[in-house]
């Protein structure tokens, strides 16, 4: 599941928007291993991976 947050183009360029999540450090268990990783919080949610995918035009924002 994805989740897509836009953010207004004439008050964010490409790296406002991407610095908005924060990076923090996570552990997972892998193959009996405790692994960290970077995922990134942004409003109190948590992401594993975001992608900055341009600028959207209103019906993609309606959908």
């Amino acid at each position: 599941m994805y989740d897509h947050l836009f953010f207004p183009v004439n008050e964010y360029s490409e790296s406002d928007a991407i610095a908005q999540f924060q990076p923090v450090e996570k552990f997972t268990n892998k193959y009996n291993r405790i692994v960290p990783y970077t995922a990134y919080e942004y409003d109190g949610n948590t992401y594993h991976h975001i992608i900055y995918s341009g600028i959207a035009d209103e019906s993609e924002i309606n959908d």
